[in-house]
């Protein structure tokens, strides 16, 4: 099976204070969602990987990793060591697809001339994130 660089789904063992509990981890085009379970509808974290780092790290438990953001820090063992590198590869993914999704709109705002244009690309901006 291929990995979908711009997706991944799946349970995570979440370190909270001094406990691990299991967590449903979605990564989605440059967005990460943490989920109490995977039925959920309102995750309980959010974060835009724009200005994330992501790396492997040693932990009391193997294959672990962390996601250090501006809205989330978070500590996360992955299923095996495969899932592992998935997880790592896909958030590194997402923080390209961020970095280019924002390329885009810089150029895209560069080429507005009017102030109506401008007013109309921020109001579609806040109503499709």
């Amino acid at each position: 099976i291929e990995l979908d660089l711009h997706f991944k789904q799946g349970y995570v063992n979440l370190k909270k204070k001094n406990t691990w509990t299991r967590r449903w981890l979605v990564v989605n085009k440059g967005l990460l969602f943490l989920y109490k379970d995977w039925k959920d509808m309102e995750p309980l974290k959010c974060a835009n990987l724009l200005l994330c780092t992501v790396k492997q790290i040693s932990s009391d438990r193997p294959n672990t990793l962390t996601v250090i953001s501006p809205d989330l820090s978070i500590l996360v063992q992955a299923s095996d060591a495969e899932d592992l590198i998935e997880w790592i590869t896909v958030v590194e993914a997402g923080i390209g697809w961020q970095l280019t999704k924002k390329k885009t709109e810089s150029a895209k705002q560069e080429q507005m001339t009017s102030t109506q244009e401008k007013f109309t690309y921020l109001r579609e901006l806040r109503e499709n994130p």
